[in-house]
Order: structure tokens, then sequence, then C-alpha cells
């Protein structure tokens, strides 16, 4: 037997039950009825193998239906072995209603269930209302509530304690691979409305407690989390329109390299907008607020999983909070740098528009920050400013001026006063509109010109000119960590630029230091910005006071004038590779000449004559004295493949050279007899000879 209605499978009971009444006499003594249907067939559904079994003389009556399968146009699989047990038929005109049934049966992806339920089916309407009730989903308890009419549908599912894992796996087992695993309970109430296989309203509240998700390749993990979200989407002739909140008030989550700590920054979310899969999202409202973090709302376009995910897009921050900002969204951007244990404080507000997944306009206002990597490299206080970028330079109507201003501050060392820039921002390129003094320590750098292009790239270069207003070298020094020594560093800055990676200066760059005055002329820098830089210069200096370079650097006491020039320098990783230096006490110096004990012998170490100038000055008479007068001293090394071709002064009368040529009485010279050294055995000598208390002479 085979039918075909608009009805339900509730429509089988009615349909025997009204054969039952119009029967002959002799049936009605029947104390049951039996029917067997191969196939019943309505909007949206189907049954096979239907079996009716209705005891017709008992009061309340009562029936069972067995159906072998049947299948919904809304589900993939279909439902097996489905029985349901009616303890109380009401037979009544308008419907027919089971207020108490037993139900079990194979159900699609959640397996065999047997639950309570209740049934009603309207007569003149097909409709069909259903609750079921006992459920056992994702080891939690569900219940559902549905209803039928023609194929117009709807239906509710609440969730009670479900298992995530189980979730996940019944997501999977429904063709919904989301590529995680976890654990956790979840509670929720789904509703959703639909004709026939289309859905059209879904609402949800879920609350998941103490989960955690992690994937496989560790990008993505949660600790004890706990997320409750509310929304509704409704499917309209634009796509769906969709409400949605989301509130994490406790747990942590990593989605690498960002990781949020939820217990001492709770997020809330709230958001609005249409969905249509070939548009992507048209985002009308979102709301974020996270607690100490940051304060803010968006609006636009966006299409995920395209290669244009934000066609159009305006954020407005309303606060972006430091400490919290810092530590939680950008510290993890930062682990590979020396700014990544910044101290930070402070915060800013401003908007960003972007289009076409790039960033085309940004303003924005800077309240006193403060950042201090505790190394005195970076450290500004009370930072302000209003900073405004472009994306383009309209020459016709440029970018609003920037303003950015420090109240101190400290970079690579070098103590910076109170300065305040004005600037024009755009693209990758920044430049100063007016002169600007930037003091350092006791001087300053007074900026003339400066401007940056393609700042982030490779391609990085800029153009600097500056005048350099007397900085005390002592300071400097102490700033680099270099022995300390006195003097004045000033000069002019004429065109310093980069390009390409290279770093030059158009100009000689001129300093007071030891009493004389030093210039660095034909500098090159090359691979400013790698690991294997390499640089060039030709530096002179004039004059020095010899007292006060050997005291800077432990040498041993000279007193004199010293001159000299280091040609064609080249350094490579900032190790030197070759150059020849020359070291001399000028022709018409009128100085007083006098030479310590530990200076002499320092200077024979290098040479190689130290222990004929050690045996020398511990022996005799010569022992009695603590310095020495002299002529002239110097010294010459042409560098070349790690090896110091070394000369002095003059050659010597018996051979070898002189680093000092003695004066007077008593006299002594000092005579050099190494003219090839190993370079990294020099350097060594030249540290301990810096870092030793010096010779001692009985």
């Amino acid at each position: 037997m085979k039918l075909r209605s608009h009805k339900s499978i509730m429509s089988i009971c009615v349909v025997l039950l009204g054969c039952g009444s119009g029967l002959a006499p002799t049936a009605v003594a029947l104390d049951r009825t039996q029917l067997g249907i191969a196939q019943l067939q309505g909007a949206g559904w189907q049954a096979q193998q239907v079996q009716v079994d209705v005891r017709v003389n008992t009061r309340p009556l009562q029936a069972q239906i067995r159906i072998g399968r049947a299948t919904l146009d809304s589900l993939q699989e279909p439902l097996r072995n489905l029985w349901i047990d009616c303890r109380s038929v009401q037979l009544e005109p308008e419907y027919f209603n089971c207020p108490m049934a037993r139900i079990s049966g194979v159900f699609p992806y959640i397996g065999r269930q047997q639950f309570s339920g209740s049934m009603r089916y309207m007569r003149r309407t097909g409709a069909i209302t259903l609750t079921l009730d006992g459920l056992k989903l994702a080891k939690g308890a569900a219940k559902l509530q549905a209803a039928l009419r023609d194929s117009h549908w709807q239906g509710v599912l609440e969730l009670t304690t479900a298992d995530l894992a189980a979730l996940l796996k019944l997501a999977e087992a429904a063709g919904k691979t989301l590529g995680v695993s976890g654990n956790g309970k979840v509670d929720a109430r789904i509703g959703a409305q639909g004709q026939a296989a289309q859905v059209r309203h879904v609402d949800w509240q879920v609350k998941a407690q103490q989960t955690t998700i992690n994937n496989a390749a560790g990008t993505l993990a949660t600790d004890s989390l706990t997320v409750e979200t509310t929304g509704q989407a409704h499917a309209g002739p634009q796509g769906w329109q969709i409400r949605a909140q989301l509130n994490a008030p406790s747990g942590q989550a990593y989605a690498e390299p960002v990781f949020v700590d939820l217990s001492k920054h709770p997020l809330t979310l709230n958001a609005a907008g249409v969905w249509d899969g070939a548009r992507g999202v048209q985002l009308q409202q979102l709301h974020i607020e996270q607690q100490q973090v940051l304060s803010g709302s968006a609006h636009g376009q966006l299409q995920l999983d395209a290669a244009n995910p934000a066609p159009a897009l305006q954020v407005q921050i309303d606060q972006l909070q430091f400490p919290g900002s810092f530590a939680t969204y950008l510290q993890p951007f930062l682990l590979d740098s020396s700014f990544k244990n910044l101290n930070t404080n402070g915060s800013l507000v401003g908007t960003l528009q972007v289009q076409d997944s790039t960033p085309v306009r940004v303003d924005m206002q800077l309240h006193n920050l403060h950042a201090d990597d505790g190394s005195s490299n970076l450290r500004f206080e009370q930072v302000n400013g209003d900073i405004h970028w472009r994306k383009q330079l309209d020459e016709d109507a440029p970018p609003p001026r920037s303003t950015l201003s420090w109240h101190s501050g400290s970079l690579l060392g070098l103590e910076l006063g109170a300065t305040q820039l004005q600037l024009d921002l755009w693209d990758t390129n920044v430049r100063i509109t007016e002169p600007t003094r930037i003091p350092i320590f006791n001087g300053a750098l007074a900026l003339e010109g400066f401007r940056v292009r393609k700042l982030g790239t490779p391609q990085l270069a800029f153009m600097l000119d500056a005048t350099i207003e007397p900085i005390n070298v002592a300071q400097l020094s102490k700033a680099f960590g270099w022995p300390e020594f006195g003097g004045e560093l000033s000069g002019k800055i004429t065109k310093l630029r980069m390009e390409e990676g290279v770093l030059t200066l158009g100009a000689t760059l001129n300093a007071q230091v030891f009493d004389g005055t030093a210039s660095i002329g034909d500098m090159r820098l090359e691979g400013a910005l790698t690991q294997w830089p390499r640089f060039t210069a030709n530096i002179a200096f004039q004059q020095l006071d010899l007292e006060q370079v050997t005291q800077a650097f432990s040498f041993g006491r000279i007193t004199g004038r010293l001159s000299g020039e280091i040609s064609d320098l080249e350094l490579f990783n900032w190790q030197p590779v070759s150059f020849d230096a020359r070291l001399y006490t000028p022709a018409k110096d009128r100085s007083k000449h006098r030479i310590s004990q530990r200076a002499i012998q320092n200077i024979g170490s290098i040479g190689g004559s130290g222990g004929g100038v050690a045996a020398a000055l511990q022996s005799g008479f010569l022992k009695f004295f603590e310095d020495f007068n002299y002529d002239k001293l110097g010294l010459n090394c042409r560098l070349t493949n790690d090896v110091c071709f070394m000369n002095g002064v003059g050659p010597a009368k018996d051979g070898g050279y002189y680093l000092v040529k003695g004066k007077g009485v008593p006299r002594i010279d000092v005579i050099g007899n190494a003219t090839r050294v190993d370079w990294p055995r020099l350097v060594a000598q030249l540290k301990a000879i810096t870092e030793s208390s010096g010779p001692v002479v009985k």
C-alpha cells in the first residue's frame, strides 16, 4: 500500500481511526486495528515501512507507530527504527493529540535514543507540534520543541551541560570539520525557523564554561575560558541580517602570536550587520569593550576568506590604554626586538580608515604616553601629539600638520630634553616642516631638514641636515660605555643620507675632543640595517692633549700633543678589516713632553721590545725615575689581512724604529723591532694594557 499526502506521519493514526469509525458493526467488536503502509509522503518528509497498531476498544485510545525509515529535507541522514508508543490518544474533530508518548529510534548524528514526548496534529491544516524531552546529546540533556505546517517549520533546542569534546565530534559527523579539539561544558538554547531545507531564522543563547580548545598547529589555544553569546540571524532580501553579542569574562585565549588574559581584561562585543555569501559582511556596527585595554567601534564592509578581506572599513578608537594594550596586542610582535620589555603608560584616541584592505587615513591624539625599555636605549616621558597620516599626498590639499612632543627622553643612552616636532606624514614618508632643536645633554641637535622615505621597508632612505651644538664628550662617553674623556662634540652635518641601505655624509664632521680637533670625512656605511654592516671613512685629529688621552685609556701618563690620521678605514660588522693609521708628535709642538715608566713599558710591548724596556727600567739608576723627557713619539700601522705592518717616527741607529725618541738626561728610547704583528693579538694586548694597573718598578 502506498499513500501520498501533504499531511504528516501523525495523519496515519487519523486515517486509520477514521476508517475504523466507518466499519460495519461486526468490526466494532475488534480489540485492535493494524495497518501497514509501504510509503507515506508529505511536504518536506517521507516515511517507509510504516506500521500502525491502534487499540480501539480502550479508553483512552492507545496507538503504536513503527517506522523503518524516515527522511526530512532539512536533515542529511534518515531516522531509522523509529518507535512511538502513545498511551493516550485524544481524537477530536479538530485535532489528533498524543500528550504522553515514549519514543525510541536511531537518529541522525546522535545515535540511538529513548525519551518522552508529546505530539498534536491539526486535522484541517495538517499542522504538527512536537515536544521531545530527555534526549541525550553530547553527554548532556536536550529538549526539542518543533512545529511543522506544510513545508514551513520551526524548532527550539535546549541543551544542558553538554560536553564540548562530544559536540565537536558531533559537528564532524555532520560534515562540519572545525580543525580543533577541546573540553568544557556548554549550555545552549537555539531556535530556528525555515521552509523545507531552507533555514530562514536562527536565534541563540550559548554559554561555554571552563573550555579548553586547541588546534594541531598550536596556533590557537584557550584555558579555562568562559564565553557567553546571544544573537539572532534572519534571512532577508539583502542577505542574513545578524545581531550578536559576546561576553568573555574569564579565562585565557591565544591566537598566534597574541595572548589575552580575559580574567584580567574581560571582553565584550556587540555586532550588527548583513551577511551575503557573495558580497561578504556589511558591518553596520561593531562595538568592543575590553577592560583597561580598548574601547572602540567599527563599521564597513568585510569580505572573509578573500584576497581583499576589508574592502571598506572605518574604525573609531575611543580609548586605547597602556600598558594593557601594549602587553596584550603589541608586545607579541616585538618579542624578537629590543623593545619587548617596554614599560608603558598613557592612552590614545583616533580613527582609522581602510580601503581595499589597506589603511588610507589615520588621525589620532596621543595623551601623556610613557615608554621605557629599562636600559636607557629608549625612554620617553609625557609624549603628546596630533598625528595625521594619509596614504597619498595631495599637493593641492596636503594632510593636516602633525605635531609630536615629549617632556624628556633617552635614545641609545643620549639624554633628550623637551622637544616639539612639526611633521608631514604620508604613505611611507616623514618630513619635518620647521627647524627643530632637540636638546642632548648640555648641547643640542638643531635639525634644519629631515626627511624619511619608504619607512618600514628594506628600501628605507633619509636625508638630514643639522648642526651639532657643543655636546659634552664626557657625557657622550659615559652614555656609550666608552672610556670617559673631556672635550666637546660640535659641527655641521650636511647631507647625511641613506639610500638603498647605504649611509653617506656629504661633508666633513668636526668635533672638539681631548682639547684638540677630530674630523670624519668620506664616511660611508653599507648594509646599515643588516647584520653585516660595512663602514668606511677617513679620520684625522690634530693637537690632542696626550695627558687627557692617556688618562682616559689608563695607558700610563704622557704629556704633550698628538696628531694623526686613519686613512682608508674599513670596518666589517664593526670590526677593523683594513686601514693605514699614523700617530705622531706635531712638528711644532712646544708643550712639555714627559712620559711615565708605565707608558714606556706599554709602548715597548706594542713594538715587540717590552722585555728589554722593562729590564732597562728596573736596572741601574733609571729605576729611580718616575717619568722621562722625550723628543717625539709615534706609531704607524697599516692593517691588511689581519696583519699590522708597523713602523715608528724614524729608523733607529742599530736597527728597528723609534716609537719614543728620548731627550735629555736621563734619556730612554723605545725602539720597536716587530714589523709584522698579528692584529687580533695586538688588540688583545691593548685591551690587557688598558685594563691592567700597570707594571711595578722596584
